[in-house]
């Protein structure tokens, strides 16, 4: 066991590096957790390149719609099985994969009505884009409060839009830094194909790429990605219960040292 870091009230550029260094810490786990979560998005993403480019603007909505859901509920699977193992490595406590999938598997009812709200609905609001960014916001740390509190589905909505109120700039802008290493990521990823192009044809390939080649370079990113933008927000609920409701985050993340990795913090 090693000694859970002093919490307190952090700027943004304190929660990226502590997002950094957590994410380093549970690299190898967390990365393989990630693959288990993703894969249904994986499959279904290459389903729907099969099927060839839709048909008008309604099936155009439709199949926007379709991979938005099943991308959002993938990525909380694949959330909730790495928030078990981030919370017990800031708790200093000895953990693993099969240990984070029993505590994602105890809270799954929540997880699952997480996903599907947020699934559905702010795909929706994002069509009007100011009223889905503040849905994206308000319910950014959802998914934590579910992990770390005895919260169903509904309530940790409502703690979350509690807590990140008043915080939404800092909330952008740190899921804007994040959501650009992953961009960087698939940047760098598209290099290779991208010199073969100018070895074998003399120019850079056309954009947007093949989706044989552009579907394998984003499940890789988003399977590299997805734990940092967990052990992120983990982070940022943190961060927010300090500010919001005054929580000693070192006393109770020493007397929550010894007990399973998910429960209520207080």
């Amino acid at each position: 066991m090693t000694d859970p870091p002093e919490l307190r009230p952090l700027r943004v550029g304190e929660l990226l590096d502590r997002t950094f260094a957590l994410y380093r810490r549970t690299f190898l786990p967390a990365v393989g957790l990630s693959i288990l979560g993703l894969w249904p998005w994986i499959l279904a993403t290459a389903w729907e390149d099969s099927q060839g480019p839709p048909n008008g603007l309604l099936e155009f909505a439709w199949v926007s719609f379709r991979q938005f859901f099943i991308g959002q509920v993938a990525t909380i699977l694949a959330q909730a099985a790495v928030l078990p193992l981030a919370w017990d490595a800031v708790r200093g406590v000895s953990t693993g994969p099969g240990r984070a999938i029993r505590a994602a598997r105890s809270r799954l009812a929540a997880v699952a009505t997480v996903a599907l709200i947020t699934g559905l609905v702010i795909p929706i609001a994002l069509v009007a884009v100011v009223p889905g960014l503040i849905l994206l916001v308000g319910w950014s740390i959802a998914l934590p409060v579910v992990m770390t509190e005895d919260l169903g589905g509904p309530g940790a909505l409502a703690k979350s839009w509690r807590l990140t109120r008043g915080h939404a700039g800092r909330i952008l802008l740190l899921h804007l830094i994040l959501f650009a290493t992953m961009f960087a990521l698939e940047s760098l990823l598209a290099l290779p194909w991208a010199a073969a192009s100018v070895l074998r044809e003399g120019r850079l390939p056309d954009w947007p790429l093949p989706s044989s080649v552009q579907l394998p370079i984003t499940a890789v990113a988003a399977v590299l990605t997805t734990p940092l933008q967990t052990c992120g927000q983990l982070l940022l609920c943190l961060d927010l219960r300090v500010r919001g409701e005054g929580l000693d985050v070192r006393q109770r993340l020493d007397a929550l040292a010894e007990v399973p990795p998910v429960g209520p913090v207080e």
